[in-house]
């Protein structure tokens, strides 16, 4: 029986021990007490449903670059569990909070959220997904809906979108990858450990 097998019908696996060694990572005994059921430690059981729900397709027809939230795709080699070398492909998705697609609950404005969760439906066989990172982030940019000059509505059909673009993300990105501009430098950080030495992100709007 594998270690999925074992324990995927048990609850309070995650760490709902105090490790007894404040060096170490967890604890291999047992308490009454849950850390991970009451997340916000409040002591109490909410039992209030408000959130805004977005929704993201999975399916393979719709997982290409420009649509669906994917903002840039990146192939890359590995070497399998087979022990063979494949070509395995990471999906960078960018959801704009204010473009959800439902409003459960009694809930305005996005100045109190304090957690977030996925769920999957819709799956007939089971389902690995590996996050690289899952990132709440925000832009000190905001795009002006008024005419800058008599101050009224904006006339025209075009848009308008503010984000940022680095050479590690989005260096290799199709169809149209990242380069320096004019005259930017690429900066190093450079460390006494000539191995370690790496480059900094170059991050530009």
């Amino acid at each position: 029986m594998s270690i999925l097998e074992r324990y995927k019908y048990f609850n309070g696996t995650e760490g709902n021990s105090l490790a007894s060694d404040e060096d170490a990572r967890y604890s291999s005994i047992s308490r009454s007490t849950p850390d991970v059921e009451d997340i916000d430690n409040d002591n109490t059981l909410n039992e209030n449903e408000s959130y805004y729900q977005y929704r993201v397709s999975l399916r393979h027809e719709n997982m290409e670059t420009g649509s669906n939230f994917i903002v840039d795709r990146r192939e890359v080699s590995v070497r399998l569990r087979n022990g063979q070398d494949g070509k395995v492909n990471w999906y960078q998705f960018k959801i704009p909070v204010r473009d959800y697609q439902q409003k459960i609950g009694n809930i305005n404005g996005f100045n109190n959220i304090r957690f977030m969760r996925i769920f999957l439906t819709g799956f007939e066989e089971p389902v690995f997904l590996r996050f690289a990172t899952l990132e709440l982030v925000r832009s000190e940019w905001r795009s002006y809906t008024k005419d800058p000059v008599t101050g009224g509505e904006v006339t025209g059909t075009g848009s308008l979108d503010i984000s940022t673009v680095n050479i590690e993300e989005n260096g290799n990105r199709t169809p149209v990858n990242y380069v320096l501009p004019p005259g930017g430098l690429h900066v190093f950080l450079i460390r006494d450990n000539l191995s370690s030495d790496r480059r900094m992100s170059s991050r530009f709007l």
